[in-house]
């Protein structure tokens, strides 16, 4: 799902479905000839970006190229386990650290 612009060299491997702000169309939904129920917007992956950048300003304050994946890992991790409890998360955490 895009915001509308045209990424070449996505289309060997993926299908493309874009929503298109500028024409007041954000999203839609559809369903599958499986029955999948299929929600195409852009408004979740900002959402997440928006966080992402506010933790990045609020807790860090300034991060090194070098260390950016490590940092987005950080986050996606917490975004992933956002409705576990602290024990949860932890022992996660613990499962995959071997």
């Amino acid at each position: 799902y895009t915001d509308g612009w045209e990424y070449t060299g996505l289309y060997s491997h993926y299908e493309q479905r874009s929503v298109d702000h500028e024409k007041h169309f954000y999203g839609t939904t559809y369903a599958t000839d499986e029955g999948e129920i299929i929600v195409v917007s852009t408004n979740g992956i900002e959402n997440v970006w928006s966080h992402f950048k506010r933790m990045i300003f609020g807790i860090y304050y300034h991060v090194s190229k070098k260390y950016m994946q490590r940092y987005i890992d950080e986050y996606i991790f917490r975004f992933n386990t956002r409705n576990f409890s602290d024990s949860q998360r932890f022992n996660l955490l613990l499962r995959n650290v071997a």
